[in-house]
């Protein structure tokens, strides 16, 4: 039998990713258990390297269960300086008083000149009383 051992990743730091939020819209208490919210994402900046950008919209879904933790599905479309708009996209959650913490991946175009730091997966991680959100590079 071949022995196989997986590399171990490394994380580097990417982007700050500036939120702003709307009022959560409350769906309520839903059948399979738990508390149904969305919150539209209404603006924003991505600052970092080798790209910044404007965060031209988005939303999170958020399930808040009964153990107090929530789960979150995020999208956020962002218009980057080089003309590009990707999506970032990905879940997470969040533990009460916790902070929030989001793996995300971006979809790009085909056409133009994305950075290749889009074609990547990254980890974000906000802290309760923030709306920057960093993002750090799975490599």
């Amino acid at each position: 039998m071949i022995a196989f051992t997986a590399p171990t990743p490394s994380l580097t730091a990417a982007f700050d990713l500036h939120l702003q939020r709307a009022a959560p819209i409350l769906v309520g208490r839903i059948g399979t258990g738990g508390v149904r919210s969305h919150v539209t994402v209404i603006g924003g900046r991505l600052e970092g390297r080798p790209e910044s950008g404007e965060v031209i919209g988005g939303s999170e879904t958020r399930l808040e269960r009964a153990d107090g933790v929530t789960l979150v599905e995020a999208a956020y479309l962002i218009r980057l300086a080089c003309g590009a708009t990707v999506r970032g996209h990905g879940t997470g959650y969040e533990e009460a008083g916790g902070p929030l913490r989001l793996s995300l991946l971006f979809e790009t175009p085909q056409e133009g000149a994305v950075p290749d730091a889009f074609g990547r997966a990254y980890v974000g991680k906000q802290a309760t009383d923030s709306r920057v959100m960093t993002l750090h590079r799975i490599d």
